[in-house]
């Protein structure tokens, strides 16, 4: 057993030189983790910073309504998006497949937006190795800090969020995340109250330039609540988002 141990700290050595530490308990090298996550939320926010600057894409958003589990609404929206002095811009081109016209660029307002600013709100707990997409990674889980602030509707839904992560074991990439979340979060306002029951979410992502870039976003939302007292229907939709056709900027 004990050679068998040895043997597979050796491999893991192996396969990620430079990110190795002293194991007392073998007296052999293995993967520094903490190292590892922290030039991961590195590289994911240059990669993020890199993308934005050199390329624009598409987005077809398809939100799907259900009702007692049986989707009753579709509605698909294509975007043209770009990146502008830092924020991000989007254009509506297509609805249900009709062209739209006269349709001018708006800020975007971030559905999915994995970098350094949402990850370092986590801890890190390395889980197992896996091989996805054809690519040996490392998965760790994650869970939020603690005493994090609420200040808004997005903190209060962050703070309640666990799920893992799928790192790449040679380059670093972003891979794959799936999230959750742990309880129920209600936010009450003047007159009125939501609350969301469960929320769930899984991002894909790809490599262009040895850079990552997100590939597939799925988010999936059940919430019900009520104005000025009168109950509101209760609502749960399915949203798939397909990131396209990314091209150089033209500068």
């Amino acid at each position: 057993m004990k050679k068998l141990a040895y043997a597979s700290m050796r491999l893991i050595a192996c396969l990620l030189p430079g990110y190795i530490s002293v194991d007392p308990t073998y007296g052999q090298k293995k993967p520094d983790f903490d190292e590892i996550v922290l030039k991961f939320i590195e590289k994911i926010e240059a990669d993020s910073q890199y993308v934005g600057d050199n390329y624009i894409h598409q987005e077809l958003e398809g939100d799907e309504e259900l009702k007692n589990g049986v989707v009753f609404k579709v509605e698909q929206k294509l975007y043209q998006v770009e990146k502008r002095s830092g924020d991000l811009f989007k254009k509506l081109m297509a609805r249900n497949d009709i062209r739209v016209t006269n349709s001018e660029f708006h800020q975007k307002k971030e559905i999915v937006s994995v970098g350094a600013k949402l990850l370092g709100r986590f801890e890190f707990h390395f889980e197992r190795a896996e091989t996805i997409y054809g690519e040996k990674c490392w998965v760790f889980s994650f869970k939020p800090k603690n005493d994090l602030p609420e200040r808004t509707r997005a903190d209060k839904m962050l703070n309640r969020l666990t799920g893992e992560a799928w790192i790449a074991r040679e380059t670093l990439n972003f891979k794959k995340l799936t999230a959750h979340l742990l309880s129920a979060v209600e936010y009450e306002e003047i007159g009125s109250g939501i609350k969301l029951q469960r929320a769930s979410c899984l991002i894909a992502a790809k490599a262009i330039d040895g850079h990552f870039i997100i590939d597939y976003a799925q988010i999936e939302y059940a919430a019900s609540g009520r104005l000025l007292f009168i109950p509101v229907v209760s609502k749960h939709v399915v949203k798939k988002i397909y990131y396209k056709s990314y091209e150089r900027r033209v500068k």
